[in-house]
């Protein structure tokens, strides 16, 4: 059966959630303007774009309504979440990214036009470990390794001044000089992601993002493979 794949801004965001699911508790950045404030609740996707990332979590359940409360399916109410010290917080809905999770064993591919919304992607869905193919300056790599809190990060780039930058700034981290498409050597041993980003230049020719994907595919099985690459989303629009 074939990956699926999906674009970044069709992701499910505010369905209901479960119990043990994995969310990102946002925190508000504020709003540049007052009459943004009235659209704050206008749908998930703009409301995501104005909650920073704050802390992984779990979901314990939902709160029970007390009198003053209408229980119905567009009313649910606050989510109790537990922190990965123990701690529990009641939170709105709005302020939960749910990180993406299928029923398939199969990979799902999930694709994105733009560097920002990528990186944010990487940080979201990675819960266990992460490899960046054409990671540049290790930007991402660091910030899913930092922010994200994954102890098991790589990254892949063919060009040699850039994994020497990537090295230099973020020393604790692996890098490796390789080409997925065209490898002369061996493949780095011992790396087992459970997520693969792929930016390969957001605008480089469908055709070497296709294969690029391929040959991921049959190297690692991921859980998830997450794509920059304006060519691609545009096919799935």
């Amino acid at each position: 059966m074939p990956p699926s794949y999906k674009l970044a801004e069709n992701l499910p965001q505010n369905e209901p959630f479960y119990p043990d699911q994995y969310v990102w508790v946002c925190k508000s950045k504020g709003l540049k303007k007052n009459h943004a404030k009235k659209k704050i609740l206008a749908g998930a996707e703009s409301c995501e774009q104005r909650m920073e990332l704050f802390l992984l979590a779990q979901v314990v359940g939902y709160e029970p309504f007390d009198d003053k409360q209408e229980s119905s399916p567009s009313n649910l109410g606050r989510v109790r979440v537990r922190y990965p010290k123990g701690s529990t917080y009641a939170c709105q809905p709005h302020r939960l990214i749910p990180v993406y999770a299928s029923s398939s064993p199969h990979t799902t591919i999930i694709v994105s036009p733009e560097t920002s919304e990528y990186r944010r992607l990487c940080v979201i869905h990675t819960l266990q470990s992460f490899l960046e193919i054409g990671c540049d300056y290790g930007v991402t790599v660091h910030r899913v390794h930092t922010q994200g809190q994954i102890p098991l990060v790589w990254g892949m780039d063919k060009s040699v001044e850039s994994i020497a930058i990537a090295r230099q700034n973020y020393p604790a981290l692996p890098f490796y000089c390789f080409d997925v498409l065209e490898p002369t050597e061996d493949w780095p041993s011992g790396i087992q992601p459970e997520v693969v980003a792929i930016d390969i230049n957001g605008n480089r020719e469908l055709p070497a993002v296709q294969q690029c994907i391929q040959v991921v595919l049959e190297r690692y099985h991921p859980r998830l493979i997450i794509v920059k690459s304006r060519a691609l989303a545009q096919t799935l629009l």
